[in-house]
């Protein structure tokens, strides 16, 4: 889930479901098996991609250097791209008028490899109600949130607080990956 989560948030995405998981180059390979759970999951994962390809993968500019995102309540310790052990990593992309921000939850991951060879890649803790602070100087029209981790995908308009220099908000939940779309 966590490479699907960062490949599609850098707006690629790539071939790995057929009859089987696809595990190897050389295909067939009924090598790997997915459980019932998996299935679902990459299902809507690949649902989210294609319902928000516009964001994803309709042009906009990486800005992740630029994006100062941090939590304020404890629950996640948040650093910009590249992943850091321990930490929720942040990507940011300015796409039109939004600066749409993803977090991937690598703070239990032991490894930051591609493949799980060996299927010991420990699943994310659910945060929840993560105080958030993003420092911006424009005027912030709307903030939503959306993940394939929840709510089947469908986004949630989230409530703000507004200053000159940062927007505070709660991040309802993180599983491996949300995405917060800040509308100016």
């Amino acid at each position: 889930m966590l490479t699907d989560a960062v490949m599609f948030a850098f707006g690629g995405s790539h071939l790995e479901l057929g009859e089987h998981m696809l595990g190897k180059e050389y295909f067939p390979n009924n090598n790997l098996q997915m459980k019932g759970d998996l299935q679902r999951a990459l299902v809507n994962y690949y649902d989210f991609m294609v319902g928000y390809q516009n964001l994803l993968r309709d042009g906009g500019t990486f800005n992740t250097e630029s994006v100062d995102i941090s939590c304020t309540n404890g629950r996640m310790d948040v650093a910009a791209w590249p992943p850091q052990t321990g930490k929720v990593a942040s990507v940011g992309k300015l796409v039109d008028n939004k600066q749409v921000i993803h977090l991937i939850n690598l703070s239990v991951a032991n490894s930051f490899d591609w493949r799980d060879l060996n299927g010991n890649q420990p699943e994310p803790t659910m945060i929840e109600d993560a105080g958030m602070k993003f420092r911006t100087d424009r005027t912030v029209k709307r903030i939503w949130v959306a993940s394939p981790d929840l709510n089947g995908g469908v986004p949630q308009e989230i409530s703000f607080n507004q200053n000159a220099v940062s927007t505070s908000f709660k991040m309802p939940g993180l599983k491996y990956w949300g995405m917060i779309v800040i509308e100016y």
